[in-house]
């Protein structure tokens, strides 16, 4: 039955992609090595926990105002390794999402341009699997700026979702369960601790805390394949 598993698609969806030669350079060096085997353990692999702070959800009409991440390594979160960037864009600035990630014009106006955020994005999430909190939307934005940049779209890395995995735990229970997936809300089922503010990098941080506990919760003492996890997040 593995041919017919979600994680096969992916691998099909990427050589296919490395196929086309308008592949620039850069992507193709980001997925020069080979992904993990399905039945690698998730403890075998590095993982890069991002979040993207933006003035709206839909990535044809907004832009980018942030970026944050961190990475995890033989599941554990290296902290060491976080980072934020602003984008210099104060003109984007919209006082409802002002409210919301209290991101200010005078906060990007020392910020880096979108073309060095995202050559330094793929220069971390070389050789990792990506994970977010409803990672639709910032695979939504990085599809949106690989279009506008290079022409293509559909970039075939791999994507754990925090958002769906909590989906498919509560429907496994209960095929009629209605749960409050927000990150917030998510983390206290977890008894994760809340974290104030809303930023990319708290929101990082804070997803990759929930990637563990969803895991362990899952899988008790046992570490999870990543066959198992890539199929929960679709």
């Amino acid at each position: 039955m593995n041919q017919f598993h979600v994680y096969n698609h992916y691998l099909k969806q990427r050589q296919r992609y490395l196929a086309n030669q308008k592949i620039p350079n850069e992507l193709r060096n980001l997925l020069s090595e080979q992904p993990p085997r399905m039945e690698a353990l998730a403890t075998e692999v590095e993982y890069l926990v991002l979040d993207f702070e933006t003035t709206g959800l839909d990535a044809d009409t907004n832009t980018i105002l942030s970026l944050g991440w961190v990475e995890i390594a033989n599941f554990t979160i290296n902290v060491a390794s976080a980072k934020q960037l602003f984008i210099e864009s104060p003109s984007e600035v919209k006082a409802e999402t002002a409210v919301i990630n209290h991101i200010m014009p005078e906060m990007l106006q020392d910020g880096i341009s979108l073309d060095a955020a995202m050559t330094q994005l793929f220069q971390a999430a070389k050789n990792k699997i990506l994970i977010a909190h409803g990672s639709m939307i910032e695979a939504a934005f990085v599809d949106e700026y690989l279009t506008q940049k290079y022409g293509v779209s559909d970039l075939p890395v791999m994507w754990l979702d925090t958002l769906a995995i909590e989906k498919s735990m509560a429907l496994a229970v209960n095929k009629d369960a209605d749960i409050d997936v927000r990150l917030s809300e998510t983390r206290k089922r977890y008894g994760l601790p809340e974290y104030n503010g809303h930023e990319a990098l708290i929101d990082a941080i804070a997803t990759a805390e929930l990637f563990l506990a969803q895991s362990t919760r899952l899988f008790n003492k046992q570490h999870p394949c990543i066959g198992k996890l890539y199929r929960l997040s679709q």
